[in-house]
């Protein structure tokens, strides 16, 4: 259900259902300042505001319709001109109500009478000040009833407040409790009608309201606050006594109506605008803080009872002497549920409020403003914008200049800087075409510039028997590799620098001082180190480092191979881009090595130490790595294919953009890896342990899962058809909008595991799996097999399950709301206590099912949906706009 309101209008919704039809209740809540009534407030604000007033804890509003107006008032009283007093008044005056109460210091009974009057300046016009106390039924929050124990003693207060025509005389007065405030829905002025719920309400109208139920349950203020029919949409307002310098406050309610569409499905199951109409059947005024809500009814009956069949919601302020269209909200709809600008649109409110000028006063709770923060957003991100542009300008301008080209035909085709952002919210929706237009042709004309420019030096290099190609792939050589900072040579450097200065009689003082402070090689090899850090996890997204040429590759490999050979240590040692294939290295101490672009194919590497070793780009097709130490290795776009890496640790390793494909993990553990654009096709997981993996994307087609324990696991938009999840485990791991068709989770673990957002499992094979607390809510499972599956507590409500099979599966407790069962399997299964609300049963069996106290209410079935033997008994249900029943 999709929500479009203006930010300035707090929306509650609820659905319930009346002599076995659904309503849903709409109810819009405003709040504005007393002194600018036209002034809408912000909806966080009016929720701060609110819990500021009342508590935290406090309902604001149950959302449900009113038979007659009320307005409720929640503050302190204040002494007149702040002095203080022992008795003041408060008076509420809206429409036909006209309210007073008296106001009184704290005081107890003493034997002569009343004590006399604690003066003060304030005092809360609650009901914990108000008559009553404990065992008064009226009002068990207040006092004056019976003596209580404070501080070690005995006192009888009086209450604070107080009816004017009814004032506590004797110990023995029992008044009607007084306020300004919401009544208790436990207290007897409301429970009282609630009215008689025995067997006839049982068989005829449950779970609806009882037949004789008085509607004005749902009036929370005292009857004295309430009006004959509903407040006028200017209604005035007068409250005296309760603002800390002004004796009364008058005002009145802004003048605007609301306006609610529903656009839901009808009984063809086709998409209609629905208007419900608004009244005013509530407002609740703050007069400590000069603020007023006001709320706005509306309801309308729906087919679902939890409101299901409403797709979207628009609800609107306007003003009622120019009231907008039909065809006008239809439109905001369009501009709303637009993927490019909806949600742009959705922070502009001009089409969902009156067209009143702002008042000139500033007011606070203006800062709450989202469209505000989106524009000074956009402020700041423009100038990130514009310098984005300019860079790659400037590149392709140095493109240009390096080919040989004139710089001023480039210059030419160069776009204007883009605009600043509007301040005119209005104009948001504009400037970001305009800008996106810009960013789009600058774009466009960088890639066209250096496109020509290429083309004629392309043209240059043939004219002068060039191989252009040739000289491009050495130009984009280089730059990559480790950090060519040594802090040694850059010493040893400096020293040659101030001897030859020393030799030519030159002031070498400033060198002399350099090379003598030790926090400057202690900076050095800071930043030496700072650079290395850098590269080590970041090095796959750096430019790829050269490979080493022949005779180079050979040193190293000879290098290698002898040190390794006499048992010594490699850790940390550089043999970027060497071609080390085949080599017999198990056991080595390659501990935080730099291996990019190193060629290890069919390398025996088992048991090697490669702990933090940078083997980015790495051609390890083949490999044994078994048993190795990849802990925190940087494996980005390394070529693993078909590689063993059993028992190895690979534990918060990178594997950006590796391909996996064939390589064997078995017994590997792969905490928090990321398997970001990787590739995956057929990879052996089995027996793998893995916490907090995150795999996005990715094509685990065939991969084998087989007793592997991954969680706190999320797989996010990933192919995992065909999969073998066999015993495997996976607490806690989220799938995602992933295709698991024809996978296997036989004897898999699947507690607190969360399918969601359409996953489809097609002909998945869930035998005897052991689920518990598992969520798969939404999911396909069409031809899935759960025989003998345990999946207790779990969710399965809006699941397609057609033709699924549930041969004796247990789902005791579990939810199948909505759920699809058509010719579903379920005989022998195990369905105590669960929920199967208006789930589809057409052609299903159930022969022998357990449906002990199920909830079956408005199920749908056909004449080949087969009960028997089903065990019945405590069956709840509800047939569809028919009457309830409880099987015995």
């Amino acid at each position: 259900m999709k929500i479009i309101k203006p930010q300035q209008l707090g929306l509650l919704t609820r659905v319930f259902e009346d002599d076995s039809q659904p309503y849903l209740v709409l109810s819009a809540m405003a709040m504005f300042p007393m002194n600018a009534p036209r002034k809408f407030l912000h909806e966080v604000a009016l929720w701060k505001v609110a819990m500021d007033q009342l508590g935290k804890d406090a309902v604001l509003d149950a959302c449900m319709s009113k038979q007659r107006a009320e307005v409720l008032v929640a503050g302190k009283a204040f002494a007149a001109g702040g002095e203080p007093t022992t008795a003041t008044s408060v008076r509420v005056q809206m429409g036909s109500v006209d309210k007073q109460l008296y106001v009184i210091g704290d005081r107890f009974w003493k034997t002569t009478g009343p004590s006399d009057a604690v003066p003060f300046t304030e005092m809360p016009v609650t009901w914990e000040r108000a008559f009553g106390g404990e065992g008064f039924a009226n009002n068990p929050l207040g006092r004056g009833f019976k003596p209580v124990q404070t501080e070690g003693s005995t006192q009888h207060p009086l209450p604070n407040v107080e009816d004017p025509k009814h004032l506590v005389k004797s110990t023995s007065d029992r008044p009607e409790p007084v306020g300004l405030g919401p009544i208790d829905q436990s207290w007897p002025q409301r429970m009282s009608k609630v009215g008689t719920y025995d067997r006839e309400w049982l068989d005829t109208r449950f779970p609806g309201f009882a037949k004789d139920f008085d509607w004005e349950f749902f009036n929370v203020a005292p009857a004295d606050q309430r009006v004959q029919g509903y407040f006028a949409l200017d209604e005035r307002f007068r409250i005296e006594g309760m603002h800390p310098s002004e004796r009364a406050i008058e005002s009145r309610l802004p003048g605007a109506t609301a306006r609610f569409f529903v656009i839901k499905k009808n009984e063809k199951g086709e998409e209609e605008l629905v208007e419900a109409a608004s009244r005013i059947d509530t407002v609740f005024l703050f007069p400590n803080v000069e603020r007023a809500l006001v709320v706005f009814r509306g309801m309308i009956p729906v087919t679902e009872d939890d409101g299901a069949d409403v797709k979207h919601i628009i609800a609107a302020f306007e003003d009622p002497t120019a009231p907008r269209s039909v065809d006008h909200y239809r439109g905001v709809l369009a501009k709303r549920l637009d993927k490019r600008r909806g949600p742009i649109h959705s922070l502009l409110d001009d089409d969902l409020m009156p067209p009143w000028e702002e008042p000139p006063e500033r007011i606070a709770e203006d800062d709450w403003n989202d469209m505000a923060a989106l524009v000074e957003l956009e402020g700041l991100q423009h100038a990130t914008a514009q310098r984005k542009v300019d860079k790659e300008l400037a590149a392709a301008r140095a493109k240009y200049i390096e080919l040989g080209l004139d710089p001023a035909d480039f210059d030419k085709k160069v776009p204007p800087p883009v605009e600043q952002p509007p301040k005119d919210l209005r104009k948001v929706p504009a400037y970001l075409d305009r800008v996106e237009l810009i960013f789009a042709q600058a774009e466009k004309e960088s890639k066209a510039q250096e496109a020509e420019a290429m083309a004629r030096a392309r043209a240059q290099c043939e004219e002068m028997g060039l191989d252009f190609d040739k000289l491009l792939e050495e130009q984009k050589g280089g730059g990559g590799g480790p950090p060519k900072l040594t802090v040694d040579k850059e010493l040893d450097h400096l020293r040659e620098l101030r001897q030859m200065g020393q030799n030519i009689g030159a002031d070498t003082s400033a060198l002399d001082a350099m090379l003598a402070d030790p926090t400057f090689e202690a900076n050095l090899r800071r930043a030496e180190k700072q650079l290395l850090d850098g590269y080590r996890v970041g090095a796959h997204f750096f430019p790829p480092a050269d490979l080493a040429d022949a005779e180079s590759s050979r040193r190293l490999r000879e290098e290698l191979l002898a040190a390794h050979a006499r048992g010594e240590s490699l850790a940390g040692r550089d043999f970027t881009g060497a071609d080390l294939s085949g080599v017999e290295l198990s056991g080595v101490n390659l501990t935080e090595a730099l291996l990019e672009r190193v060629n290890l194919s069919g390398a025996r590497l088992r048991g090697a130490k490669l702990r933090g070793a940078v083997l980015t780009r790495a051609n390890l097709t083949g490999a044994d790595l078994e048993d190795a130490d990849l802990r925190k290795a940087n494996l980005g776009g390394a070529d693993l294919r078909e590689a063993r890496l059993s028992d190895a640790d690979l534990v918060e390793a990178v594997l950006y953009q590796a391909d996996l494909r064939g390589a064997g993990f078995r017994g590997a553990m792969l905490d928090r890896v990321q398997l970001l654009e990787t590739k995956l096709t057929g990879v052996d997981f089995s027996e793998v342990r893995a916490d907090g993996v995150m795999a996005l994307e990715v094509d685990l087609t065939g991969a084998r899962f087989v007793g592997a324990r991954f969680e706190n696991g999320m797989f996010l938009k990933c192919k995992l058809e065909g999969a073998d999840f066999t015993g495997a485990s996976l607490p806690k791991t989220a799938l995602v909008e992933c295709r698991c068709d024809r996978a296997t989770f036989t004897e898999a673990t699947l507690e607190s595991t969360r399918f969601a957002l359409g996953t489809t499992f097609a002909g998945a094979d869930f035998r005897r799996a052991k689920m518990k607390l598992t969520l798969l809510r939404g999911c396909e499972f069409t031809g899935a097999d759960f025989t003998e599956a345990v999946a207790d507590d779990c969710d399965f409500s809006e699941a397609v399950m057609t033709e699924a099979r549930l041969y004796h599966l247990s789902a005791k407790r579990s939810l199948f709301m909505r759920t699809r069962l058509e010719r579903a399997d379920l005989r022998g299964a195990n369905l105590m206590m669960a929920i199967l609300q208006k789930a589809r049963l057409h052609g299903a069996d159930l022969r022998g099912a357990n449906l002990f106290r199920a909830d079956m209410a408005k199920v749908r079935g056909d004449n080949d949906t087969n009960f028997k033997d089903a065990y019945l008994v405590q069956i709840r249900v509800v047939p569809e706009k028919n009457q309830p029943r409880l099987l015995p």
